[in-house]
C-alpha cells in the first residue's frame, strides 16, 4: 500500500469550509494533511541534542486536525515569495535537497524529516536559539493561481504559554495549570511548494523572532532568496522610497514626508505598469531629488546586493500592504499626536503649515480645515 492511501486512512480527510483559509492567491480551502513528523530540536551551542521520534502521530479527532491546520497554516498570508539558493549550485543547499527527494518519493518522507531536522540542529548554535517541537508535514490540495499543488511545511514551537483549566469534580470544581502552545502564535514555519522545482522551489516563511537570532532560520537553516518578480520589484521600490523619505524628511517637514508617501502610494495604485522616469517626473518632480533619490537606491541595491528594475508590471498585493504600513501621524514632544486617518491619497494638501514662534522660542503647526465635525 502506498503511503499515501496509508495515511489517508490514519489522518482522514482534513477541510473546512470556514473562508479564513482563503488568503490571497492561495487557497487552503480543500487542503489535505497527507502526512506529519513530530521531533523534538535543542540548541548544539548548549548540547541538547535532538530527540527522532520512532513513530507518526495519530489523529482521529477531527478538531484536533482543524486546530493543528489553523495553527500551521493562518500565519501565512501572502503570495510565497522566496526560493531556496546556494552560491554554487542549487543542490547544494541542504533542505532544498531533502525535500525535492521526499516530493519525488513519498516512502522517504520521515527519512528526510530526520534529515532536516538534523540540518537545523547543526545551524541552532546562536546562545539564544531556544529548544522545541520541530513538524514535518506533507499536504496537498494547496490551490495557488487556481493551479493545485503539493506542499511541505517546516514548523518548530519554541515557547509555551501557562493556561488554567477547570474540571468538575464531586459537584464542585477544581483549577489546574498546564504548559501548552498557543495555536495563535506560531513562532517559526515554512511552507514549500511543489512548483519551480529547478530554480529552487515557491517558498514562504513565518519567523516571530525580530533580531539577529533569527537570521538563523532565513538564511543559514533554509538559505532563501527573493523571488525577483513582479512583487518583488513593486515591494523594493517602496521600501526603498519610503526610506528616503524617511532619511531625508524626518526631522524637518514632516507634511512634506507624508505627502511624498503619499503620491508614491497613489501612483502605484493608479497605474498598471512601474516606469522609473514617469515617477519621478510625478512624484518627485524636483530634478535634484531625483538625482539624490537614484543615488540612495544604486547605494541600497548595493548593500542589499540586490538589483531593480527600471519598468515593470506593479503587484497590487504589494502596493495594500505598503498602505497599510503608512504611519500618517506627527509627535510631538508634548504628549500631542497630529494624526490624519483615513487615505492619505484623499486629502488635499497643504493641511498643515509648519512655523517658529520667536517670542516663544517654539515650534508651531498651523491645522487647515473647511468645518468641524
Amino acid at each position: 500500500m502506498v503511503l499515501f492511501n496509508y495515511l489517508y486512512f490514519c489522518f482522514g480527510k482534513i477541510h473546512t469550509n470556514k473562508r479564513w483559509w482563503l488568503i490571497n492567491m492561495i487557497d487552503f480551502t480543500d487542503i489535505i494533511l497527507n502526512n506529519l513528523v513530530i521531533h523534538k530540536v535543542g540548541n548544539k551551542m548548549r548540547n541538547e541534542g535532538y530527540i527522532i521520534s520512532n513513530n507518526t502521530p495519530q489523529i482521529d479527532d477531527i478538531y484536533v486536525r482543524e486546530t493543528l491546520l489553523k495553527y500551521f497554516l493562518t500565519p501565512f498570508k501572502a503570495t510565497p515569495s522566496y526560493r531556496f539558493f546556494h552560491e554554487t549550485d542549487i543542490n547544494l543547499n541542504e533542505v532544498y535537497t531533502y525535500l525535492k527527494v521526499a516530493f519525488n518519493d513519498s516512502d522517504q518522507f520521515c527519512e528526510q524529516a530526520t534529515n532536516i531536522l538534523k540540518h537545523l540542529y547543526n545551524n541552532s548554535t546562536h546562545p539564544h536559539i531556544k529548544s522545541g517541537e520541530f513538524y514535518m508535514a506533507y499536504f496537498s490540495n494547496c490551490l495557488i493561481n487556481n493551479v493545485k499543488v503539493d506542499a511541505i511545511g517546516i514548523f518548530k514551537s519554541e515557547n509555551k504559554d501557562t493556561y488554567l483549566k477547570i474540571l468538575e469534580k464531586n459537584k464542585g470544581f477544581n483549577v489546574y495549570c498546564e504548559k501548552g502552545i498557543d495555536i495563535r502564535k506560531l513562532d517559526k514555519g515554512c511552507i514549500v511548494y511543489n512548483m519551480e522545482a529547478e530554480t529552487g522551489f515557491r517558498v514562504d516563511i513565518v519567523d516571530s523572532t525580530n533580531n539577529e537570532q533569527a537570521q538563523y532560520w532565513k538564511e543559514k537553516f533554509l538559505n532563501l532568496r527573493n523571488v525577483e518578480d513582479d512583487k518583488f520589484h513593486t515591494e523594493t521600490y517602496l521600501r526603498i522610497y519610503d526610506k528616503f523619505c524617511e532619511q531625508n524628511y524626518n526631522n524637518h517637514n514632516k507634511e512634506e514626508k507624508l505627502r511624498l508617501k503619499s503620491k508614491a502610494i497613489s501612483y502605484f495604485s493608479n497605474n498598471e505598469n512601474f516606469d522609473f522616469d514617469k515617477f519621478a517626473e510625478k512624484v518627485i518632480v524636483d530634478r535634484e531629488i531625483i538625482s539624490e533619490f537614484k543615488s540612495y537606491k544604486e547605494n541600497y541595491e548595493y548593500d542589499n546586493r540586490i538589483e531593480t528594475k527600471e519598468a515593470f508590471c506593479i503587484n497590487p498585493e504589494a502596493v495594500q500592504k505598503a498602505r497599510k504600513n503608512i504611519k500618517n501621524t506627527i509627535k510631538l514632544d508634548n504628549r500631542i499626536e497630529i494624526k490624519i486617518k483615513g487615505s492619505m491619497e484623499d486629502i488635499q494638501f497643504p493641511v498643515l503649515e509648519k512655523g517658529f514662534d520667536e517670542k516663544l522660542k517654539k515650534h508651531y503647526y498651523k491645522i487647515y480645515f473647511d468645518h468641524e465635525q
